[in-house]
């Protein structure tokens, strides 16, 4: 797809605000080539519910293999970068039929088999993208949040920005990814546990 092709791709996302900067609005000198992905659920703390997850991988794999894309930048719109996983939707999935029962607990394992390894099929596909992932993170990043910036090949952040790995507040692991790619990001086995363990809140200076 062409540039034009692709603005008109990406502008039926609900979610995802996706662009690149032309010469009548680029007022940050970025080469057209850069093209922008930015979190627009503001409403919601940039939850991430069933259509954000699509959108995301449809829109790295639609970046990554368009010659018009050389460089994508990730950002957010409003204060909090990501809340993670948008938990009234998650729950649909984690709490939904009746645990007692033996058929419908095995019917479910294997549905949420399935539902997880859909995710985590979303964040790869950052990593998977051919084109360098930039996070500019701004404020909160929580969650699946933190997946999604280790996915990428470079990080920066705002002074105000905090993080945290909250999976284990609702007793689910960081299963898409953080488990994984944190250790190797800061460099430290024993750190990346520590968060993981607790979930508490750390800055960028800290790693």
């Amino acid at each position: 797809m062409n540039r034009n092709d692709l603005l008109k791709y990406f502008s039926s996302f609900q979610r995802i605000n996706v662009f690149s900067h032309d010469k009548d609005t680029n007022e940050n000198n970025l080469s057209p080539y850069i093209w922008q992905v930015n979190f627009n659920r503001p409403e919601k703390r940039n939850a991430i519910d069933k259509p954000f997850w699509e959108e995301l991988k449809s829109t790295f794999e639609t970046l990554g293999q368009s010659p018009d894309c050389r460089c994508i930048l990730l950002t957010n719109e409003g204060n909090v970068f990501s809340a993670g996983i948008d938990l009234k939707f998650g729950m649909q999935y984690f709490s939904s039929g009746n645990v007692n029962e033996p058929i419908e607990f095995a019917r479910k394992s294997v549905f949420l088999k399935g539902y997880i390894n859909f995710l985590q099929e979303c964040v790869n596909s950052i990593e998977k993208c051919s084109k360098p992932v930039i996070a500019c993170v701004y404020g909160g990043c929580l969650g699946a949040g933190i997946d999604i910036i280790t996915a990428c090949d470079i990080r920066f952040c705002s002074q105000n920005s905090y993080f945290s790995v909250k999976e284990i507040d609702i007793g689910l692991a960081a299963d898409l990814g953080t488990l994984q790619r944190l250790p190797k990001v800061v460099n430290s086995n024993s750190w990346a546990r520590e968060v993981c363990y607790t979930a508490r809140n750390f800055l960028a200076n800290e790693v």
